[in-house]
């Protein structure tokens, strides 16, 4: 049986009282993002000011009372969205977390090309997360979720432009240049992604 979020699997506890937490930080923001007891301004106010959520995979970073946008997104598609967490690593104020994303896909999934109609599959994409915290803030949250898989679970990764149902018609031009930008964007995250990788890799030879 899959395990949720209020029944995960028991993590190596942190053993300094400044990853403790952190530790307690983390796990406060994703309990009050599950759809179950979703609570969006409590997970806003656990951000410090000026600190921002960044969905690596749609490109786009969130501040101030946006904060909330993806966790609302998200539950509204899959409202019974719950994250398991598998392991958290520690360096100092950095934590990476290994979780997945599970749900329905029953509401409209808002992506920036667009909005998927609900396909009624299940998701259980695999995703890491990573935070810079300080005084029991959240400066930043960087979030890699594997969008080809979670894409083709719901069935329209082999032909999502088909799938999606576009919010408004551009000009041929514009079009073409959101071609250009997303293509340096690609680049741009492969670095980032490659920097993530050996951020990860660093973590897990200190972590408890």
């Amino acid at each position: 049986m899959r395990e949720t979020l209020r029944k995960a699997r028991p993590m190596n506890q942190p053993k300094t009282a400044g990853k403790q937490t952190n530790a307690t930080v983390i796990h406060e923001l994703y309990a009050s993002a599950e759809a179950a007891a979703k609570d969006t301004p409590k997970f806003v106010s656990l951000f410090a000011e000026g600190g921002y959520f960044y969905d690596v995979g749609a490109g786009k970073k969130y501040y101030g009372k946006d904060l909330g946008f993806v966790v609302d997104a998200y539950a509204s598609a899959f409202p019974d969205m719950h994250r398991e967490l598998y392991s958290m690593y520690f360096n100092d104020d950095v934590v990476i977390v290994e979780l997945s994303l599970n749900g329905t896909h029953k509401g409209e999934l808002v992506i920036p090309e667009g909005v998927i109609p609900p396909t009624n599959k299940g998701m259980h994409a695999p995703c890491r997360d990573v935070f810079h915290l300080k005084d029991r803030e959240v400066v930043s949250f960087h979030c890699y979720v594997a969008v080809p898989i979670l894409l083709g679970q719901l069935g329209v990764f082999k032909n999502l432009s088909a799938a999606i149902r576009r919010q408004r018609r551009s000009p041929s031009r514009l079009v073409a240049l959101r071609r250009d930008r997303h293509s340096k964007d690609f680049d741009d995250e492969k670095r980032r992604l490659r920097r993530f990788e050996n951020d990860q890799r660093i973590a897990r030879r200190r972590a408890i």
